[in-house]
């Protein structure tokens, strides 16, 4: 799980050295999750991992956004979406979902 995918330039990316394997994902057992600045995707997209994912049509989850971000596949942009509902893009199309959430467990102090 990578949590803000878009956070570093393709140069400094931790995520560098898997960018040779995952074109071969499927034959290895590699599964990426990650999750992207909506604002910055499209930019990010053009190469380092995401930009191989794209390349391989990987399933994509598009919450909440704005249409002048840019397309995040070809044709398709976000849109404003309520809490918890998307669209989920795939080779056969665009779906809707339902992202399930819950707020993290509240820790109690000790005294």
């Amino acid at each position: 799980m990578i949590d803000g995918i878009t956070s570093w330039s393709h140069a400094n990316s931790p995520l560098a050295k898997l960018v040779a394997y995952v074109d071969e994902g499927d034959d290895l057992g590699l599964h990426i999750v990650a999750t992207a600045d909506i604002r910055t995707f499209s930019y990010q997209s053009q190469g380092g991992v995401l930009g191989r994912m794209m390349n391989m049509q990987a399933p994509v989850v598009i919450m909440d956004g704005h249409r002048s971000y840019g397309a995040i596949v070809p044709g398709v942009f976000a849109a404003p979406q309520r809490p918890g509902k998307g669209l989920l893009w795939t080779r056969r199309g665009t779906d809707g979902v339902l992202v399930g959430w819950s707020d993290p467990p509240v820790i109690a102090r000790r005294r």
